[in-house]
């Protein structure tokens, strides 16, 4: 191959992974803001039809209903959601679509060494299954102890000439750090799980990557 041709191809590589690379700009671009409109559509919708349903309900409702619970349960869960449609959708069809492109390419050219490794699939799975289960469970508690602490704290700052006038200052704020440390303690035990989770993951993907050159030859 001479010097011309060699520049010439590689001028076409250049070019086609520029283009490519513009193409999946835009589409990215696209793909994200329409995600992020929806979702913060999605939640403003369930915001106001949330609040609506809380007005509708009989007086006796709200005695067992803490007065700063509405307010943390619709800033936090609606958080969760738009969270959930702007960013965990988009990912999770991406991935999905990573995958499949990734075993369709992979069976193709070597289908021996991409079958022995897709048992780190399984793997993967067990371990975000597993994790996943756990942080909801530590995420529902640690809501719950900031609705609590969030009505604490309204109820505190509604009727703050009583508290003062009864002196109750320090039993309250000993009362809401109570609370806070329940949340903190939760928040900590999930900040760990997903430190492990994502531990794990990357620890299966480097393995993977052992498997695929050692040993150098699968027959």
């Amino acid at each position: 191959m001479s010097h011309h041709e060699f520049n010439g191809q590689l001028a076409h590589f250049v070019l086609y992974f520029l283009y490519l690379g513009i193409a999946q700009f835009i589409t990215i671009y696209i793909a994200t803001a329409g995600f992020i409109y929806t979702g913060e559509h999605a939640s403003r919708k369930i915001r106001e039809q949330y609040l609506a349903f809380i007005l509708r309900q009989n007086i006796a409702f709200f005695d067992k209903l803490g007065a700063g619970e509405i307010v943390t349960r619709i800033t936090s869960d609606m958080n969760l959601i738009q969270d959930g449609i702007s960013e965990k959708v988009p990912l999770a069809l991406t991935a999905s679509s990573t995958i499949v492109t990734a075993f369709v390419v992979a069976f193709l050219k070597y289908w021996k060494l991409s079958l022995i490794l897709t048992s780190t699939i399984f793997a993967t799975a067990f371990i975000m299954t597993t994790g996943l289960r756990i942080l909801v469970k530590y995420k529902k508690r640690s809501l719950n102890a900031y609705s609590l602490g969030g009505t604490l704290a309204e109820e505190v700052l509604s009727s703050m000439k009583n508290t003062i006038a009864f002196g109750t200052q320090d039993k309250l704020s000993r009362h809401y750090d109570v609370y806070l440390t329940d949340a903190k303690k939760w928040g900590f035990r999930l900040k760990s799980i997903l430190a492990v989770m994502i531990a794990g993951r990357f620890g299966i993907i480097y393995l993977n990557y052992v498997g695929e050159f050692w040993p150098p030859s699968y027959g």
